[in-house]
């Protein structure tokens, strides 16, 4: 999904996520837990 990716999961009702990209950077979502 690419870019998009962030901003639709964010959309989705009880859905958290963590992806790492093809470069290796990170993302999570604004309610995915931290340590």
């Amino acid at each position: 999904m690419g870019g998009a990716a962030r901003t639709w999961v964010e959309r989705l009702d009880g859905v958290e996520a963590f992806a790492v990209t093809a470069s290796g950077h990170t993302w999570r979502t604004s309610g995915f837990p931290t340590a």
